[in-house]
């Protein structure tokens, strides 16, 4: 897990980034609500997803590689599966309602959070 920060629009949100095959295929199942602390999780190398074994709804955003949204699906309920998004590289999880302004064709850059070091994604 790497912490970053989410900017976008003049606001920068803390997030974290699953890479680890553990995370990844773990995700935010099992959890009774989203992280504390933590505006978004960000899947890389994700063009679709799904939120079996959920307790709560999330927006989803989908993002190419260079930090362009895509498409945002907002509050995807418990049991859900989500499209597959054409040329999408990165999901971004966060609390419904969170992303509601968020729309196709807003650049978010990915940043390295000043405790952690390194990173990779767009705007590095």
């Amino acid at each position: 897990m790497r912490q970053v920060r989410l900017e976008r629009a003049g606001e920068s949100r803390p997030a974290v980034v699953y890479e680890a095959f553990g995370e990844r295929l773990r995700g935010l199942m099992g959890r009774r609500r989203f992280p504390s602390g933590l505006a978004a999780v960000l899947f890389p190398h994700t063009a679709a997803i799904h939120t079996c074994w959920m307790r709560f709804a999330i927006d989803v955003a989908y993002l190419d590689r260079e930090g362009r949204v895509l498409r945002v699906t907002p509050a995807m309920g418990p049991w859900r599966l989500g499209p597959w998004v054409q040329g999408a590289w990165w999901t971004v999880e966060a609390p419904a309602g969170t992303l509601a302004d968020w729309r196709p064709g807003d650049r978010v850059r990915i940043r390295p959070d000043a405790v952690t070091a390194g990173g990779s994604g767009p705007g590095r």
